[in-house]
């Protein structure tokens, strides 16, 4: 019989026995399965209490911790879930404290739609420096979509002050994750010569990219667009342009300048 129970974190004590783990440790180097699983779910933030439990199997034991991470999981997910139910229908009002909760918590697809909220005034007044400031914490963490925002907010200067140089380094950094706006938008300034010099031939390559991956309907727009621009290009300036596309597709964009 071992002398361990567990009892959840928000039980009225206070949280994990620091002096527990060695004890959880030692005892888990001989095999004992329940001291592993003290030691696990020490590790993890959940609290044991000293009575008398039956000795349980390996099997038992992490079956037992899957449980628990994933009812962990689902408690954790609830206000983002709901948060961006509402958000998809449109009821901002409950979306936005819901979501900025989840965004100050470090969840960059919370920290883009509370962007958004701010930027549009939904659920929320209409604030552009807030929506740049989550626009970039998302943009920051990787999220292609907080990148394309943030890199708009600069062309305008929504939030921030107007720096063309920015805006194009964060839709470089969004297009080179495959997000298809992000691709048009830098193909549309290369064939315009807007933040970056004028090239056709990236300017192809990008709106090929753009186009192999956008939706049809977004795509045959892409396409017209990619043609019209061809027919001011040689042939030979289109078959480099598609051969740099393949092979930045290829190198999952990594090779694309």
């Amino acid at each position: 019989m071992a002398k361990l129970a567990l009892v959840f974190a928000n039980d009225c004590s206070p949280g994990p026995r620091p002096h527990q783990a060695p004890e959880f440790a030692k005892v888990a180097q001989k095999g004992y399965a329940t001291a592993l699983h003290g030691a696990l779910l020490h590790h993890a933030g959940l609290q044991w209490w000293e009575g008398e439990v039956e000795m349980m199997t390996l099997r038992q034991m992490l079956a037992f911790v899957g449980a628990m991470f994933v009812y962990s999981s689902v408690v954790t997910a609830a206000p983002y879930d709901d948060g961006m139910n509402a958000y998809r229908e449109k009821n901002y009002v409950k979306a936005f404290p819901l979501l900025l909760g989840e965004a100050e918590a470090g969840n960059s697809k919370a920290q883009y739609a509370v962007g958004r909220m701010y930027e549009a005034g939904f659920g929320t007044q209409q604030d552009y420096a807030n929506a740049a400031k989550w626009y970039r914490s998302a943009a920051e963490q990787g999220d292609p979509l907080a990148q394309h925002a943030l890199s708009a907010m600069y062309a305008v200067g929504w939030g921030v002050s107007a720096d063309q140089k920015e805006a194009v380094a964060w839709l470089r950094r969004s297009a080179k994750q495959g997000y298809y706006f992000s691709q048009n938008d830098l193909a549309s300034r290369y064939a315009n010569g807007r933040g970056v010099p004028k090239d056709d031939v990236k300017s192809y390559m990008w709106f090929d990219l753009a186009a192999s991956s956008a939706p049809t309907t977004v795509a045959d727009v892409m396409i017209k667009v990619r043609e019209g621009l061809a027919t001011k290009m040689t042939q030979d300036q289109v078959a480099r342009a598609k051969e740099m596309a393949t092979k930045c597709r290829l190198s999952n964009f990594a090779e694309c300048d």
